[in-house]
Parts: structure tokens; sequence; C-alpha cells
């Protein structure tokens, strides 16, 4: 009998694997972990000794692949969207969705890391521009950061800018905006057709200086607080 392909998208490995996670054990599906993350795709596709079949990583409780740095909260709340029904609406909180970049982000879960950053751009946007700086900074999310600037300039928000702010801010977030608010107010043309470019492009500009400049200094030199 002739050989029949295999379909590239639904031929699935459904074997499960255990893993280690913030010293809790886990056993599920590698199909699932390889179709959300790049990471456990490319960790999965390693190959093995087949004299060592019996002793192989994540085969059973006592050979868990060990998986670091991520917490059980981060692992779970990872678990409980990729296991959600496509026929269900995912439901979640802020703090949830924020695990769900962070274990995304680390584990290169592309279509997941899209999702996350909308939903957060939806629960924060009656946040002010400090507290939505602030979140950005916690959790690496730097486009929120850029956009956060464009309404401080928009807004012509620098008025607002008191010491609960700077506080909050650290004294290197709120040098870069003053120095953003400094020189959009040179530009000519309010509001023009090629204001916004010309605005956006001092925004990165000043977000890469500060990004140089926070690589180079001690944490606490950007986190003064007035005693």
């Amino acid at each position: 009998m002739a050989s029949i392909p295999r379909s590239r998208t639904y031929y699935l490995d459904d074997s499960l694997v255990v893993l280690a996670v913030d010293n809790e054990l886990y056993r599920v599906h590698r199909s699932v972990l390889i179709r959300e993350s790049d990471v456990f795709a490319g960790m999965f596709a390693l190959p093995q000794d087949p004299a060592q079949s019996n002793q192989v990583d994540g085969s059973d409780d006592e050979h868990p692949i060990v998986i670091p740095i991520t917490t059980k909260e981060e692992f779970e709340a990872f678990l409980d969207y990729i296991y959600t029904s496509p026929h269900e609406v995912y439901q979640a909180d802020l703090a949830t969705w924020l695990l769900l970049y962070t274990i995304g982000d680390r584990y290169s879960c592309e279509k997941l890391v899209q999702r996350v950053i909308r939903k957060i751009e939806n629960l924060t946007r009656d946040f002010s521009y400090v507290e939505r700086i602030v979140l950005a900074d916690g959790y690496g999310l730097r486009q929120f950061v850029k956009k956060a600037c464009k309404d401080f300039v928009v807004m012509k928000s620098h008025a607002d800018l008191g010491y609960a702010e700077t506080n909050r801010l650290g004294l290197g977030r709120t040098t870069m905006l003053f120095r953003i608010h400094e020189r959009t107010c040179r530009l000519s043309l309010w509001r023009s057709s090629t204001w916004e470019e010309e605005a956006e492009n001092i925004i990165a500009e000043e977000m890469a200086q500060y990004d140089q400049a926070a690589s180079v200094l001690p944490p606490s030199d950007d986190h003064h607080t007035t005693q």
C-alpha cells in the first residue's frame, strides 16, 4: 500500500508532557504548547536519544521538564487561556491579562501577545498618561509609553505634572516628558499635516535617549522619591 501523506496542520501529536513550574507538576498536551509557543515548539523539536527513551524529560512525574523563571500564577493563567474552547469567550481582569502578556512575551506566543495588547489597551483607555507609563514600565510594554507620551503632548498635560506625578514616574521619565514638551513646543504650525509625524519622531528620539541612560545608571537613580 502506498504511503499516505500526513496533514501538515491536523496530524497532531497529542501525547502528554509533565512540566514542573514553581515547584508544582502539570501534565498537559504537547500539541497545544507547540501550537501556542515558538519556544515550546523549538524545545520539543530537539532530537532525543532513543537509548534514553524511558528517561526523557517530561515523560512522567519523576522526569518533568523544569520551566524556570515562570510562576505558578503566570503558568495557570496561560493554561486557562490556551485551553479555553474557541467557541467560548475568554474573560479576565487586567491583572490576569498582564500575567498573560508576561508569559506570552517570554515564550514567544505571538498571537497571544497581540490579543493581550489589544485587551490591555482597551482596559486602560481611561488611565492617565502617568498610570499608563508606570504600568508599561512595570511590564515592558514599550508601545504604551509611546502612546502615553503622545497623549501628554496633545492634551498639553505638562501643567498637571506635579510632585505626586513626578514621584510615581521617577526622575528619568519626568525629564523625558519635559524634554518632549519643550521640543514639541518649538514645532511650527500646531497640529498641522506634518506636526504629528514630527512629534512622533521627537518622542521616539527621547524614548531612545531615556533607554540608553537607564541602561547605564543604577536603578535607584531613576526612581528617586522625595522624602
